[in-house]
């Protein structure tokens, strides 16, 4: 029993940190989770080059997919950030979740470059594909 506690104190405040480190575990899944969709994009930027030479040729590339192509450094200096500071947030609050605008921001944050890249880098190939198949004549209109 902890001293200077009554029993009815002592179950309460056993049963309201009982549930902090689930939700600790939880919030520290999710850091790592974004983290590592943001780094898989970053890392998957030299794959879609190979990708472009083989599928687009001389094509030019969409713009959106030059500036993701371009600031290749950038995106991984950007991830290793993240890494960094989830690392540290995840180390000082061991036990308990971080504050919900902390933990929101590095959640958000490498989803967002993750997305971003993925957009930029699946547009010219999807453009492709588009570009090559045509419409099914039955779903167009009459003329």
């Amino acid at each position: 029993m902890l001293q200077g506690c009554s029993k009815g104190e002592a179950r309460w405040i056993w049963t309201a940190h009982s549930r902090q480190p689930i939700r600790a575990i939880i919030w520290h899944f999710l850091h790592f989770l974004s983290v590592a969709v943001a780094a898989l994009a970053v890392a998957s930027i030299t794959t879609f080059v190979t990708i472009y030479r083989d599928m687009l040729g001389p094509v030019p590339l969409p713009p959106l997919t030059l500036l993701a192509l371009r600031f290749q450094p950038l995106w991984l200096v950007l991830v290793i950030i993240f890494a960094v500071v989830t690392l540290y947030v995840m180390w000082r609050w061991r036990l308990r979740p971080a504050p919900d605008g902390i933990s929101v921001v590095l959640i958000l944050l490498p989803a967002a470059q993750a997305a971003f890249l993925f957009v930029a880098l699946l547009q010219p190939v999807v453009g492709t594909i588009v570009r090559q198949n045509p419409a099914d004549p039955l779903i167009q209109p009459a003329r």
